[in-house]
């Protein structure tokens, strides 16, 4: 049995790009999603900063503290909402 060598055969063209930018439609959806994509992480940067800004007052007023009552082993009062 005599073998015989092969010749490279050259890869196809992938089909995405022998399609890419064949339809205006198509540049415009994915230019739309491109943009929605990269506005969506930049109006949440900017939802964060909103909040950060204003709450800077009680930020400094009161500080970062996770503590929302009073302190373990004290009660509130219900007619005057204080510590006793």
């Amino acid at each position: 049995m005599t073998t015989v060598p092969m010749q490279p055969v050259a890869a196809p063209e992938p089909r995405w790009r022998a399609l890419r930018g064949t339809n205006v439609a198509d540049r415009l959806y994915r230019t739309l999603l491109t943009v929605l994509a990269v506005t969506l992480p930049l109006l949440l940067l900017a939802l964060v900063g909103e909040l950060a800004v204003s709450a800077w007052p009680a930020i400094r007023r009161f500080g970062l503290s996770p503590s929302c009552g009073p302190p373990c082993g004290t009660r509130w009062r219900a007619s005057t909402a204080r510590h006793p």
